[in-house]
């Protein structure tokens, strides 16, 4: 008697966690959207197969039951929801990973470009003066760009060669606010050194940038460079 109660308990159970598998793999499915919301559309359109697959299975689910078929039936109508869902979970990893790789080398590669075109920018020798006020032109864009190229031509240019103001700029951190495809925004730690003829002892300053950085062509050049102190 116990062994029959038993085993009706069990196939019980069985039938439970049977009804129970078409809500945990729509559940499964519709979170699964939700994280790829934003993603490529054949990914969402995976998502959407997922969940009709699902109501599908709780249909067929449903109508095996009321014919009293075989519990091996309703685990095989499951199978395909379930490979489909564990397929879609695998893209997502490995998408999510790619964009991760991808997120974690840009972050690197704007840091650099926005240390390196700040250091130009802030470095000058009397001697060549000119040059380098060029090249670090061609390290701008945009509105700053022509401030800039303003600011050198009449005023930094001349004043560097009539004083002999020498200035050498030194990175010391960078922190990524925000990037994206085409923008982005770092912070730029920078130690400058100024020496003037006549005045043995050159002056130390430490300055933070907020540089703004936009993609031209392949390059990040700077396009917004605001002292924060």
């Amino acid at each position: 008697m116990s062994v029959r109660t038993g085993t009706r308990y069990l196939r019980t159970v069985v039938s439970i966690a049977a009804d129970l598998v078409p809500a945990a793999i729509v559940a499964a499915a519709i979170a699964a959207v939700s994280s790829v919301l934003g993603n490529p559309v054949w990914m969402q359109v995976v998502c959407g197969v997922v969940i009709v697959a699902a109501l599908g299975f709780a249909w067929w689910n449903g109508l095996m039951r009321r014919r009293q078929h075989s519990r091996r039936r309703l685990v095989g109508a499951a199978v395909v929801p379930i490979l489909i869902l564990a397929l879609l979970v695998s893209l997502q990893l490995l998408v999510q990973h790619s964009a991760d790789r991808d997120l974690a080398s840009a972050r690197d590669t704007v840091a650099k470009a926005a240390s390196d075109s700040a250091v130009v920018v802030l470095s000058y020798k009397p001697e060549t003066v000119e040059q380098d006020l060029a090249s670090a032109k061609t390290r701008l864009t945009g509105e700053f760009l022509d401030t800039y190229g303003q600011l050198a031509d009449t005023v930094v240019g001349p004043t560097a060669k009539e004083k002999q103001v020498s200035m050498q700029a030194t990175p010391v951190g960078a922190a990524v606010e925000s990037v994206s495809e085409d923008k982005a925004a770092v912070i730029v730690y920078i130690n400058q050194t100024t020496t003037v003829a006549g005045n043995p002892q050159p002056s130390q300053s430490q300055n933070a940038l907020r540089v703004g950085l936009t993609k031209v062509q392949g390059r990040w050049l700077i396009n917004r460079f605001d002292p924060l102190f």
